[in-house]
């Protein structure tokens, strides 16, 4: 698939898809169910798409660096769609633009300090 390492992404979103259920317990330990539909969403479509990933892998020997730096963009792409899913269907009235440049601007925020 375009020599995408998307093995290396169904990691990722394995672990979202983890701490998105690590979220729903949370909700439900609390009693905060409001937000809790978003939270199931984010769980199914970020565990929907690690087990995808994985089953997609294609089995290229020698990676270059072309397909690594695809590979990146594509991860930096991608995980910010399925973090974004809970603030654009959270409570608030926002765009799935908004969300999505928030989810950027949040994993950028964290990578600086």
């Amino acid at each position: 698939m375009f020599g995408l390492r998307i093995r290396y992404l169904s990691f990722f979103f394995g672990l979202v898809s983890v701490l998105s259920f690590f979220n729903v317990i949370y909700s439900y330990y609390l009693n905060l169910y409001l937000n809790l539909n978003t939270y199931y969403l984010s769980l199914i479509t970020s565990l929907i798409i690690a087990l995808l990933f994985y089953k997609l892998d294609n089995k290229i020997i020698k990676v270059s660096i072309f397909e690594k730096i695809l590979t990146i963009l594509f991860g930096y792409i991608t995980l910010p769609i399925v973090l974004s899913l809970p603030i654009y269907f959270s409570i608030y009235n926002i765009t799935f633009l908004n969300s999505f440049f928030e989810t950027l601007i949040i994993n950028i925020n964290q990578i600086n300090n």
